[in-house]
């Protein structure tokens, strides 16, 4: 894909012969519109007589088709029409009325001060269309069109294709099929036209390696290496206008720290890219462009991406976590509620055991402290000692209350 001998040939015939398309043919390729001799033309805002042959002496003039019956739009005397900072929606017919004679008619148009068109063509990628714009602020008004002029090589005949506007964008786009041959070699300008005057931009002369140039690349970040306080990876993605991987992008990178005028460059044709002598602890930025393996331009600059080398500490801070997450409290709050549960059903056992224990008559001392067998024990006069488990509820040994008889 290389720029080839017959661009060179090319521009040997320019130089001899001169622009292909010479200053005397714009009238051709952007014609000003023929204006019927009974319409008056006015510049937007200025002040405007009309008159119109036989309207002389005390007349009365009328906008569009008003009826004589009617008001008159204007009475002035000598038989002209004064205007005062005519606007577009003063583009009308006015007629000339002598009593109930119609005189004479007078077309106005209001017409804008145009512009030179600057134009810009690129090709974002080699099979793709070419694309012309031109940037504006505001849209033209109805009745003004916006056109691509085009012409392919040597010999070929002047194309045009209409433009249209983009309003998120504020331009003029046009675009033109081009088949994917680098030989081909193009003849471009841009042509404004009002309902009575017209505008031509400069010629430009431009083979296919000189318009092609992509779109900037996409998704630029930046990560820390862990335990590489000195380097950085950066990583992107292909413009998503550059299709398939046929062609290939060769990349560049720019790169600075902070608070620094310096920058420092580097090239791939990989989608990433390491930053080997960063500084410690600062804040690098970084930019990527791209353009063609072999031809064309580079696209404009990606936008800022930005990062920190890794530094031990922020790993550290890293590895310890903000807070508890929640499903924390709520295991330990249900494993709380069971053990308090299991002490009380414990509690309220026992209880229940010391209840039965002490209807039987057994000391609550020897529950908990029973007697060893080889120690004796005085025994308590109508009392009796016990020194296991609580003896069978039987009628038998439950001992009498005072007082009772069988």
């Amino acid at each position: 894909m290389n720029g080839g001998p017959s661009w060179v040939t090319f521009y040997v015939f320019v130089l001899h012969t001169g622009p292909l398309w010479p200053a005397e043919t714009e009238e051709t390729l952007c014609p000003k519109p023929v204006v019927s001799p009974d319409v008056e033309v006015a510049l937007f805002h200025s002040n405007v007589s009309l008159t119109c042959p036989g309207c002389e002496g005390t007349v009365s003039w009328f906008s569009g088709q008003v009826p004589f019956s009617k008001r008159p739009y204007k009475m002035v005397k000598e038989g002209k029409l004064l205007l005062h900072s005519v606007r577009y929606t003063d583009e009308k017919v006015y007629t000339c009325f002598k009593g109930e004679q119609t005189i004479c008619s007078v077309n106005l148009l209001v017409s804008e001060d145009l512009e030179k068109p600057l134009i810009h063509c690129y090709l974002r990628y080699p099979a793709s269309n070419i694309i012309c714009e031109w940037k504006k602020e505001t849209k033209f008004r109805r009745g003004t069109s916006v056109t691509l002029i085009s012409r392919k090589g040597f010999r070929g005949e002047p194309k045009t294709i209409l433009c249209s506007y983009i309003s998120s964008a504020k331009k003029y786009q046009c675009r033109l099929h081009h088949r994917e041959d680098y030989s081909d070699q193009y003849i471009l300008s841009m042509c404004v036209t009002s309902k009575t005057e017209s505008k031509m931009s400069d010629i430009i002369q431009r083979n296919v390696h000189s318009l092609l140039q992509p779109d900037p690349p996409i998704n630029v970040t930046i990560t820390p290496i862990e335990a590489a306080p000195r380097k950085l990876r950066v990583d992107w993605h292909k413009p998503s206008s550059w299709l398939g991987n046929f062609y290939t992008l060769n990349y560049e990178v720019q790169y600075w720290v902070e608070n620094s005028q310096h920058t420092s460059n580097g090239t791939t044709t990989k989608t990433y890219f390491y930053i080997e002598d960063a500084l410690r602890g600062r804040k690098h930025f970084v930019l990527v462009r791209a353009r063609e393996e072999y031809n064309g331009n580079f696209s404009s600059w990606s936008k800022e991406a930005e990062g920190t080398p890794w530094a031990e500490e922020t790993f550290k801070e890293m590895a310890v976590p903000s807070g508890a997450p929640w499903y924390t409290f709520v295991v330990a709050g249900t494993s709380l509620g069971l053990i308090v549960l299991l002490l009380l059903a414990v509690l309220i056992r026992q209880k229940r055991k010391l209840s039965f224990c002490v209807a039987k008559g057994r000391k609550l001392k020897s529950l908990y402290w029973p007697v060893p067998s080889k120690i004796k024990t005085i025994p308590v006069p109508g009392e009796q000692i016990q020194t296991g488990q609580c003896p069978d509820l039987t009628a038998d040994n439950v001992p009498e209350e005072p007082g009772t008889t069988n």
